[in-house]
């Protein structure tokens, strides 16, 4: 044993590849949060996290993305957060059988489609930016299809809500300091 500690230590004992992918995979099934049927696992976290930095890596340059990277760590937290409430929002969703796909979602969807790829200056252009965001045109479908689904349940869920213009300037005088002001300065 403790020769192949030494031989281990030296760089004599190599990991096959399947040893790496399994201790990859080990790795990427922690369990980060779970709870009545929503789990978040941090090979999720990462996934979305490594499409996040090819985007952002993109547009802001791999220089800057060095400057920036301690920045874009706390954005994991973000990504776990955003991926609990996608879980539970969906299978509320689920719960009240809104559609995963339906001809007014497809509709939705190609306009939002022909608005992207005009923004972008045309079908290629906009290829370059799904394909620099870590997309296929696929899986963009999805997840537009997954953000129309999650309207579709907040119009569903706040139907019968009603508030009043009392109620809505109560709110905007207790919060407008902190939520509708900026303040003068600058950040460096």
């Amino acid at each position: 044993g403790m020769s192949l500690t030494v031989f281990a230590g030296c760089g004599l004992v190599v990991k096959t590849d399947e040893a790496i992918a399994r201790d990859e995979e080990k790795v990427r099934g922690v369990v980060l949060a779970e709870g009545d049927g929503i789990k978040v696992t941090l090979g999720t976290v990462m996934d979305e996290y490594n499409k996040l930095m090819v985007s952002w890596e993109a547009q802001y340059g791999a220089e800057n993305m060095k400057l920036l990277l301690a920045q874009f760590e706390q954005q994991k937290i973000q990504i776990m957060d955003n991926q609990l409430r996608t879980q539970i929002m969906t299978k509320k969703a689920d719960e009240l059988k809104i559609p995963t796909e339906s001809p007014e979602m497809e509709k939705s969807y190609q306009e939002i489609l022909t608005n992207n790829v005009t923004a972008q200056g045309g079908q290629a252009a906009f290829d370059k930016v799904l394909k620099d965001a870590g997309y296929t045109a696929e899986s963009y479908k999805a997840d537009v299809y997954k953000g129309l689904r999650l309207e579709e349940l907040l119009k569903e869920t706040t139907k019968d809500l009603v508030v009043s213009d009392a109620e809505i300037n109560e709110y905007y005088e207790k919060n407008k300091a902190a939520s509708f002001t900026t303040q003068p300065g600058a950040k460096l």
